[in-house]
């Protein structure tokens, strides 16, 4: 079965860092945090990513932070 979490980005007032992040999958396990490093080790463990607005906000919030 495939793993499937959402995610949610905020950012600074400019849009362009990210402040705080946090996922949740359908089980209820859950994320949140300002530590990119650690969101990106919690999302890396699901198939797909969902999130309103992931495709214009989020995902590129992220391509940015590297």
């Amino acid at each position: 079965m495939k793993r499937l979490v959402f995610i949610d980005m905020e950012a600074d007032t400019e849009g362009s860092q990210i402040r705080d992040a946090g996922a949740v999958d359908v089980s209820g396990r859950s994320f949140h945090s300002g530590a990119l490093s650690d969101f990106k080790a919690f999302v890396a463990a699901y198939d797909y990513v969902c999130g309103h607005n992931l495709v214009r906000h989020d995902w590129p919030l992220l391509l940015r932070a590297g």
